[in-house]
């Protein structure tokens, strides 16, 4: 999570919330596999934003919020400041996690 924002924004899978993250922190949790859509509490500007996730048997999945201004995820921006900025979800290429989990704070379970 970007260091810009110090908010502790909730995550939610399928509409229940599943840990807050805040800035420099990071949290797991196992999910049977299935379909999942996982959002992010927006502060800033809402967006509606979400990601959909197939998660297989045994497999690892990582999933980042970063806190950007909403003209970078192609939406209108619709004020200033906090107004312009919002949280969004992607998911982590594999090679990235390795590398970047260990700077962050580890939550442990969510």
């Amino acid at each position: 999570m970007s260091r810009s924002f110090a908010a502790a924004p909730t995550i939610y899978a399928n509409g229940v919330p599943i840990g807050t993250i805040p800035a420099d922190s990071d949290f797991y949790d196992d999910f049977a596999p299935g379909s999942y859509r996982f959002t992010v509490q927006p502060y800033g500007a809402p967006t509606g934003q979400s990601l959909s996730v197939q998660l297989q048997p045994g497999s690892r999945t990582y999933i980042v919020a970063q806190w950007l201004p909403v003209w970078e995820a192609g939406l209108p921006s619709v004020g200033r400041g906090a107004d312009s900025h919002s949280f969004f979800l992607f998911n982590m290429t594999p090679r990235l996690p390795r590398a970047y989990l260990p700077s962050l704070t580890s939550l442990g379970q969510g």
